[in-house]
């Protein structure tokens, strides 16, 4: 049976979306799912997440032959690609500013990007892709590569990053009506919850999340933290940097079933 594709997504930078790709790839991982993480952001923040600052080269040298584990690969039906081993269950198609050569009103190479997702479905359970923060190309791509999952949609709880959400829920929403795709949003995530105290516009947005998105808003809500960052900064999974009890690596874990219940259901 072929794996699902999930992407995580918003308009907006600075909402987590790389923390959240790489935690929840983490995760799905420890859990005994067999994940391919694919870094389809030219900053390749989640590249780095994984590899620290010594990105192997055969993602490093970009659109060379040699650069067999870059995602720029996997937009040419013409070019091998091969994910890089990071841990158990883990493997990364990693990112450099190559990706940002593609560009322009050309779908062709999207469509190759599809077709070389089915591929990796194939060979995995779940293929998470780590998306730009803005509508293009790559994002276009995602879109349309991960109809067998859906997208995940991190949100800070403020107005900037809530409008940001809606417009890519109103982009996947025109995709659907002019392409006839059944693409869903699986969950959008409050991520970088203040909590300590909770401020009174953060209850605000949160009670709007569930106002705004219905059904789609996520139950759980992760918490800003300096685990998480720490964990990110030293390439760690979040319950092996903190401990499992804590409240970070229980929200994580939390997050991670609810979004697979969703997609059983």
């Amino acid at each position: 049976m072929a794996g699902k594709v999930l992407a995580v997504a918003n308009e907006k930078g600075g909402v987590g979306k790389t923390t959240c790709s790489v935690q929840l790839a983490l995760e799905l991982a420890e859990l005994g799912f067999k994940v391919c993480l694919v870094d389809n952001d030219p900053s390749g923040d989640a590249t780095t997440a994984l590899c620290g600052n010594k990105v192997p080269t055969v993602i490093c040298q970009g659109n060379r032959p040699e650069a067999t584990a870059n995602t720029i690969k996997l937009y040419s039906k013409d070019s091998e690609f091969e994910p890089l081993e990071i841990s158990k269950n883990l493997s990364l198609l990693g990112a450099t500013d190559a990706l940002s050569l593609l560009k322009g009103a050309d779908m062709e190479p999207a469509y190759d990007f599809c077709d070389s997702l089915d591929m990796l479905r194939e060979a995995y359970d779940f293929v998470l892709i780590d998306c730009p923060p803005s509508f293009g190309l790559l994002f276009t791509a995602a879109m349309l590569g991960c109809i067998s999952g859906g997208v995940v949609v991190p949100v800070i709880p403020d107005d900037l990053s809530f409008k940001a959400a809606k417009k890519v829920k109103n982009r996947i929403d025109q995709m659907n009506d002019r392409m006839h795709l059944g693409l869903q949003i699986v969950g959008v995530l409050a991520n970088k919850v203040v909590n300590n105290p909770m401020p009174q516009s953060v209850k605000h947005y949160l009670s709007k999340l569930k106002e705004e998105f219905g059904d789609i808003a996520l139950d759980t809500h992760i918490n800003q933290t300096v685990k998480i960052s720490d964990a990110i900064a030293l390439q760690e999974k979040v319950s092996n940097y903190a401990k499992k009890s804590s409240k970070p690596a229980k929200q994580i874990t939390a997050v991670t079933k609810e979004i697979l219940t969703k997609l059983e259901s």
